[in-house]
């Protein structure tokens, strides 16, 4: 009987199969302990929490290591992709302009590396510099590279507002020469007045008087833009008219308000036009906040529906966040239209509509600005009258071939480069208001 067991015992373990298995298996173990170990998302501050050695730690170090967790856990290729140790020794070699000495390729190895070059530094300001600088190379050299940056308090808060859409460098009651907010029907009499002595201006500066004043009233005499323009400095985003049969939308960017407006435009048009084509003018546009499309499909699809996808240490989905909005049914065929200045939030838009076959593209492609930014504040700092962020690339969105948009953009189906473009309107779009609105305005400036 054992010998039995002895013969079958050698089959078992000369079989091949059975010893590819039991390498693949040692393989793998020994794969997972290293990366375990190498990128284990324990903070760093964490680890040394447990050695209890936080209280000794130099501040300038913290400040790095704090960045170094951050981009560890947020940043969107997954740490096996990319070598963060190896990126902050390069990044410091570049500001001190001497080689580095990382012993260990981990967080702690290069806690360090960083404290050994510290030591090194005489004055506060000086250690405060190479701090700063350091991670300003190490944000940069990150894939995309140039995407992810140092922010101070104020560029923080200044990008916020860039994102809502809120210009403080000029006022709108201003331009109209009103000296505070009032009424629509003083903003009305205050244009006449402007119209009346300008509307036969020559020079160039009292043109531009004119068009600023011209602005001011659309935005002001419109009660729901005034609104939003009073309460928060908030501009519009969508400029609407009406071409035939087509209801023509111009999103200038996006704004925390743009998705109200752009409900307002559709509602509107149902009650008071024959509008039954709709064209999206993406042209231009920038992006802004990344919910948006989650809105804006929701509007289209109804509420939890697949509104994007992105790389983000692995596969981020985002799903629509909206009720589905009843007068989009009255709009039988829609058309995008796009150039080499869409981009981000207005670019992903763009490639969700087409994968849900919801609009034809005209144009030409895309930016290829494909990237999921967010902001994270770091708690170690510097000087007490100063706060940083981390401004973080933290995914990359994927076209409707799973493709990502960074570096690629969206493509269209009809290209305005082309001679013929006007005739393939035809191969798309059946109802003849939205073929001639097109091939009049394709190829010319956004409508405001």
């Amino acid at each position: 009987m054992s010998q039995n067991k002895s013969k079958l015992l050698g089959k078992i373990i000369f079989n091949p199969a059975f010893v590819i298995g039991i390498i693949t298996f040692i393989v793998v173990v020994t794969f997972g302990v290293y990366y375990g170990l190498k990128f284990n998302k324990n903070t760093y501050e964490d680890k040394l929490s447990g050695n209890g050695g936080i209280a000794n730690e130099n501040i300038y170090v913290r400040f790095l290591m704090e960045s170094y967790d951050i981009i560890l856990k947020n940043y969107w290729k997954e740490p096996v992709m990319y070598d963060l140790p190896k990126i902050y020794q390069l990044s410091l070699e570049k500001v001190t302009n001497q080689p580095q000495n990382l012993e260990i390729d981990s967080d702690l190895g290069t806690s360090k590396m960083l404290s050994k070059v510290f030591d090194q530094s005489t004055t506060t300001e000086a250690k405060k510099q190479l701090a700063l600088n350091t991670l300003i190379v190490v944000l940069y050299n990150l894939e995309p590279i140039g995407r992810n940056s140092l922010h101070s308090a104020q560029q923080e808060k200044d990008f916020r507002k860039f994102v809502s859409n809120i210009d403080t460098s000029h006022n709108l009651y201003n331009d109209l020469g009103l000296s505070t907010t009032t009424n629509i029907s003083e903003v009305t009499k205050a244009y006449k007045k402007i119209e009346t002595a300008l509307k036969d201006a020559t020079s160039t500066e009292q043109k531009q008087i004119l068009a600023k004043a011209t602005y001011a009233k659309q935005v002001l005499t419109d009660q729901n833009n005034k609104v939003y323009y009073d309460q928060k400095k908030i501009e519009p985003t969508i400029f609407d008219r009406i071409i035939d049969k087509t209801l023509y939308l111009y999103i200038d960017r996006v704004s925390p308000t743009t998705i109200e407006e752009f409900k307002n435009a559709i509602v509107k048009a149902k009650k008071n036009t024959n509008a039954n084509t709709l064209i999206i003018d993406l042209r231009d546009n920038i992006g802004g906040s990344f919910d948006f499309l989650q809105n804006l499909l929701g509007l289209f699809l109804g509420k939890d529906q697949l509104a994007f996808s992105a790389l983000a240490q692995g596969i981020k989905i985002g799903q629509t966040t909206s009720n589905k909005l009843s007068e989009l049914d009255n709009f039988k065929e829609i058309a995008i239209l796009t150039n080499g200045k869409t981009q981000s939030t207005a670019e992903l838009a763009t490639a969700t509509f087409l994968r849900y076959k919801l609009a034809h593209i005209v144009g030409t492609r895309t930016a290829g600005w494909g990237t999921i930014e967010n902001s994270y504040q770091l708690k170690n700092t510097l000087d007490e009258n100063e706060i940083y962020y981390l401004f973080l690339v933290n995914g990359l969105t994927l076209r409707s071939d799973d493709q990502p948009i960074e570096g690629r953009g969206v493509d269209v189906d009809v290209d305005i480069t082309k001679l013929n473009w006007k005739d393939e309107i035809n191969d798309y779009f059946n109802s003849p208001s939205i073929i001639k609105a097109l091939q009049n305005i394709a190829d010319k400036l956004p409508i405001k």
